[in-house]
C-alpha cells in the first residue's frame, strides 16, 4: 500500500510539473507577443505614420513693442527652434481691444465693435538678433512694416519662427508635426515652409491649440440666476472662454456673456457653457435645472465679416458650464492655426490616411452639472500650387468646432453650446481627389443621457468657409531654377507659378559657395497667377561656380530661393542630363550628374507645377532611367532630380 501511494503522488507530482512547465512557456509566449506587438506600435517610424511623437517645429515671443525695425519680445519659447540672422518670421496681431464702450451687465456685453488690427499678420526676414545670457530680446527686421500692430492692455502681438523644412526638393516627414498650445502670451500656431514637395507620412495639427475655455468653477450653486451676464470669479457662474480681446478686468471673467468670440459661463443652476466662435458663432448653452429663466452661457461671437487670407484666428475657447457636484465642466480649447507654403503637397502610397487638422475641442461633460461649451474651429491657410494625394494614403483637412459637453443623467441640466466653425484657404484650386475637406460646426450637447433635448450647435450653414484661388501673402512660389554649365559659359533658368508684390530676383554668384557677391538683377512681375520663365548668361564663370537666387517685395522682404552649382568644362558634374530632348519618341533618358549615384527621386511636373509622375529609385548600379513619355501631351515640362541632399531640374519639350 505504502508502495502504490507513493507512485501515485510521484505521478501527481509529475503532472503538476508538467502542467507547471507548459503554463510558464504558453505565458512567456504570450508574454513575447505582447512585447512584440507593443513593439510594433510604439514605433517612431511605423507604416500608419500616426504613432511617432509628435513634434514642434516652431519658436515663438510676445512682442512687446516696436521701435522701428526692431521688435522687443519677452516670453520666449525656443525650445524646438530659434530666432535667427537671414531667416524669416511671422509677426500676428493674436488680440486687440475689439470691445468698445459697451461694457455694461447685459446680454449685449462682449460685442464686437471694430476689429482693430486682430488677426493681421505679415512675414519679415531677420537681419539681426540681440541676446541676453543666451535670451532673446529683440530682433531687427529687414525692410519696414506695411501693416499696423497695436499694444496695450488688450492687445497681443506674437512672434513665430518661420523654418524652411529641408533643403529642397521634397520634404518627408518623419513624425507629426503640432502646434505649442496657446498660454495666454505665445503658441497656437504651426507654420513652415518646404521649397519643394511636402510628403505627407504624418499628420499636422493644431487641435485644440487656440484659445483656452472657460475653468470651472469652485462648485457652489444658489436660486436660478438670468442676470449674471459679467462677474469676477465665483462659485455660483461658470469663467467665459477666451477670445480675441484680451481681458485685462478680472470682473469680466465670468457669466453669462460671451467676451468677443469666446463663449460665455453658464449660470446658477447648473446651466451650460456656450460654444466658442470664430468663423461662425458658437451656440448657447443648454438652460440650467428646473430653471424657468435664461441661465445659459452665450455662444462667442462669429468672425466671419472681418476674416479674409490675410486676417484669421484661433478658435474662441468655450465657456464652462456651472457646477455644484464637483463636476469638471470647463469649455474647450479653439483650435489653433496651420500656415504652410509648399509647391505641392503629395501622400505615399499604401502609408495609410494623414491629416491637417485645427478642430476646437470638444467641452467637457458631467453628471448632474451644467456642461462645458465646445471650442470653435481654428484657421487654416494652405499657400500650396498643387495637390498629388493617393487613394491608399488619402487627405483630411479640417477646421471643425468642437461639440458641446454632454450631461449624463436622468433629469435635464444644461449642457453645453457646440463651438463656431473655423475656416480654411487654399491659394489653388481645392483638391478633391482622394480628400476630405471640413470645416463643420459643432453639436450641441445632449442635456440629459436619455437625448431628449440639446444646447445649441454652432450657428452657420456647415463648410461654408472653405475658400480656394485666393491670394494668400506668403511670397512666390519657384516651380525650379536651374543652373547649366556650357561651353565656356553658364546657363541659368528659373520659374514661378506665382508672384505676389514681386519687386525683383537677385543673383549672387560665389567661387566656394561661402562669399557671395552681387552678379545680376532681374526685375519681378509684380502680381501674377499665371507661368512666368527667366534665363541670363554667365559669360565668364569661374572654374566652380555657386549661384544663389533671391527674390525681394516691393515692401523689401527677401527670401533666399535656392542654391545652384556649376563646374567649367564638366557640364555632366552638375548637371540633370534629359535626352533626347526635344523628345518626339517613346523614351527619354534622365542621368543624375556623374558623381552621384542613381539613388533617390526623379518627379516630372508641367509648367503649372502639378505632378505628372514620379520615380522612386534605388539602383545605384545603373545611372540612367529610363522613362515612358508615350502618354504625355505635347508640352513642356520639368525633371527634377533629388537625393535629399542636392536638386537638380531640367526642363523636357515634348513634341
Amino acid at each position: 500500500m505504502m508502495k502504490v501511494t507513493n507512485e501515485v503522488q510521484v505521478r501527481q507530482e509529475l503532472k503538476w510539473v508538467k502542467f507547471t512547465l507548459i503554463t510558464t512557456l504558453f505565458s512567456a509566449f504570450l508574454y513575447g507577443l505582447f512585447l512584440l506587438w507593443g513593439n510594433f506600435f510604439s514605433s517612431t517610424d511605423s507604416e500608419a505614420g500616426t504613432l511617432s511623437t509628435s513634434v514642434i517645429v516652431n519658436a515663438y515671443a510676445h512682442v512687446d513693442s516696436i521701435s522701428g525695425s526692431v521688435l522687443y519680445l519677452s516670453s520666449p519659447d525656443e525650445t524646438n527652434d530659434q530666432f535667427e540672422k537671414d531667416e524669416k518670421v511671422l509677426i500676428i496681431q493674436m488680440q486687440d481691444n475689439v470691445l468698445g464702450g459697451d461694457t455694461l451687465n447685459n446680454s449685449s456685453f462682449g460685442t464686437i465693435n471694430g476689429i482693430g488690427s486682430a488677426g493681421s499678420y505679415e512675414v519679415l526676414e531677420v537681419a539681426s538678433v540681440t541676446r541676453s545670457g543666451g535670451v532673446i530680446q529683440s530682433i531687427t527686421f529687414s525692410g519696414s512694416l506695411t501693416k499696423s500692430f497695436s499694444f496695450g492692455a488688450n492687445s497681443t502681438v506674437q512672434l513665430v519662427s518661420y523654418p524652411k523644412l529641408g533643403s529642397g526638393g521634397v520634404f518627408t516627414t518623419t513624425s507629426p508635426i503640432e502646434a505649442k498650445n496657446w498660454d495666454g502670451n505665445t503658441g497656437g500656431i504651426v507654420l513652415f515652409e518646404v521649397e519643394g514637395t511636402l510628403q505627407l507620412k504624418h499628420d499636422v495639427t493644431a487641435n485644440g491649440a487656440g484659445f483656452r475655455g472657460g475653468a470651472s468653477d469652485n462648485g457652489g450653486s444658489g436660486s436660478c440666476v438670468s442676470t449674471a451676464y459679467i462677474s469676477a470669479v465665483h462659485q455660483n457662474y461658470g469663467d467665459k472662454g477666451e477670445g480675441i480681446h484680451r481681458s485685462s478686468n478680472q470682473n469680466w471673467a465670468a457669466g453669462r456673456a460671451k467676451i468677443a468670440n469666446g463663449g460665455g459661463g453658464g449660470s446658477s443652476h447648473n446651466a451650460g457653457g456656450g460654444g466658442g466662435g470664430n468663423y461662425s458663432a458658437g451656440g448657447d448653452g443648454g438652460q440650467g435645472w428646473s430653471c424657468s429663466s435664461n441661465t445659459h452661457g452665450l455662444g462667442g461671437a462669429k468672425l466671419s465679416t472681418y476674416i479674409s487670407a490675410d486676417r484669421v484666428y484661433m478658435g474662441g475657447g468655450g465657456g464652462a458650464g456651472e457646477v455644484n457636484n464637483n463636476g469638471n465642466s470647463a469649455g474647450g480649447n479653439g483650435g489653433g492655426m496651420i500656415f504652410i507654403k509648399a509647391s505641392k503637397i503629395e501622400t505615399v502610397a499604401n502609408m495609410g490616411d494623414v491629416k491637417i487638422l485645427a478642430n476646437g475641442e470638444i467641452g467637457s461633460t458631467v453628471g448632474g452639472d451644467g456642461a462645458g461649451g465646445g471650442g470653435a474651429g481654428g484657421s487654416i491657410v494652405l499657400k500650396v500650387d498643387t495637390f498629388s494625394i493617393l487613394a491608399s494614403s488619402e487627405l483630411e483637412i479640417c477646421a471643425n468646432g468642437g461639440d458641446g459637453g454632454n450631461v449624463d443623467h436622468a433629469h435635464s441640466h444644461g449642457a453645453g453650446g457646440g463651438g463656431g466653425q473655423g475656416v480654411i484657404y487654399f491659394s489653388s484650386v481645392e483638391p478633391t481627389q482622394n480628400t476630405t475637406i471640413h470645416a463643420l460646426n459643432g453639436d450641441g450637447g445632449a442635456n440629459n443621457n436619455g437625448n431628449t433635448s440639446f444646447a445649441d450647435d454652432g450657428s452657420g450653414v456647415d463648410d461654408g468657409s472653405i475658400f480656394d484661388q485666393e491670394a494668400i501673402t506668403l511670397p512666390v512660389s519657384l516651380i525650379y531654377f536651374s543652373a547649366t554649365g556650357m561651353e565656356n559659359m553658364n546657363s541659368l533658368e528659373w520659374s514661378t507659378s506665382m508672384e505676389l508684390n514681386n519687386d525683383f530676383f537677385s543673383i549672387e554668384r560665389s567661387n566656394d559657395g561661402v562669399d557671395f557677391t552681387d552678379f545680376h538683377t532681374e526685375d519681378g512681375n509684380g502680381t501674377s497667377n499665371h507661368v512666368i520663365e527667366y534665363s541670363i548668361m554667365d559669360v565668364d564663370p569661374y572654374p566652380v561656380t555657386y549661384y544663389r537666387l533671391s527674390q525681394t517685395d516691393f515692401d523689401g522682404m527677401h527670401e533666399v530661393l535656392g542654391i545652384r552649382v556649376v563646374k567649367r568644362g564638366s557640364k555632366e558634374s552638375s548637371v540633370l542630363k534629359v535626352y533626347p530632348n526635344p523628345s518626339t519618341g517613346e523614351y527619354v533618358q534622365i542621368e543624375p550628374p556623374l558623381d552621384e549615384r542613381a539613388q533617390g527621386v526623379v518627379t516630372i511636373m508641367d509648367m503649372s507645377g502639378r505632378l505628372v509622375d514620379r520615380i522612386d529609385i534605388d539602383d545605384q548600379m545603373n545611372r540612367t532611367i529610363s522613362f515612358n513619355t508615350s502618354e504625355l501631351p505635347k508640352g513642356t515640362y520639368i525633371i527634377q532630380w533629388s537625393n535629399g541632399a542636392k536638386t537638380l531640374s531640367e526642363k523636357l519639350i515634348r513634341k
